[in-house]
């Protein structure tokens, strides 16, 4: 019987070589999908100049780049993805910006210390993640007290059911997407506070984001 570690880390490798193969064509081929859902997930981002950020899940680098182009403040951003192609594209765009470091490790792996940052950003990638109650519960963990979790993603309800099944029948990363009313247990069950959520469509996808606080 295959257990639990084996399947994750199989899923987790499948995720970062669906990535690494489409590093290339990500931007362009998504173009209008990421321009759409980073204007929503900045519309609920507000930075201070001393707050330490994990972005989780960094791609391209594209959210860290549209950051310092509306000279949003922060002091330190922590670019982490487990697709090395897709990241080695945010380091040849950002890596010479100042207070910006890189790494390249499953989010529920992440060597983070407890209460190492006061913002982490997740956007369109929660779905790949292959445990995710223990990525929330280390996202809680590691984010100081009063720090806010901010989080976009795929919300699998309604008419969005059947054109999720269809996306994951022929994508060849690990897709676990849930709706926003689990994330929102997951959440409450992690002891977060919700702060702000909010659910649209968009073309054939369905959104949610939520902003919620560590107590």
């Amino acid at each position: 019987m295959v257990n639990k570690s084996y399947r994750m880390q199989t899923n987790t490798a499948k995720t970062a070589d669906g990535y690494n193969k489409s590093a290339d064509r990500y931007e362009n081929r998504w173009e209008q999908y990421l321009t759409h859902t980073h204007q929503r997930f900045l519309e609920h981002l507000h930075t201070e100049a001393d707050d330490i950020i994990l972005d989780a899940s960094c791609g391209t680098g594209l959210l860290a780049y549209h950051l310092i182009q509306r000279k949003q403040p922060f002091k330190r951003l922590v670019l982490n993805d487990i697709s090395t192609d897709m990241q080695q594209k945010a380091q040849e765009r950002l890596g010479e910006m100042p207070g910006i470091s890189f790494t390249n490790q499953p989010v529920q792996k992440l060597g983070l210390k407890a209460a190492s940052y006061s913002k982490i950003l997740c956007l369109n990638a929660f779905h790949n993640y292959t445990d995710q109650e223990k990525v929330i519960n280390h996202f809680w963990k590691t984010l100081q007290p009063g720090g806010k979790l901010y989080l976009l993603d795929w919300n699998r309800s309604g008419w969005f059911r059947p054109i999720n099944w269809i996306i994951n029948q022929w994508t060849s990363e690990y897709i676990n997407t849930r709706s926003l009313k689990e994330v929102l247990q997951l959440l409450s069950h992690a002891q977060f506070e919700l702060l702000q959520r909010e659910e649209w469509r968009f073309r054939y996808w369905k959104f949610y984001v939520v902003v919620a606080r560590k107590k």
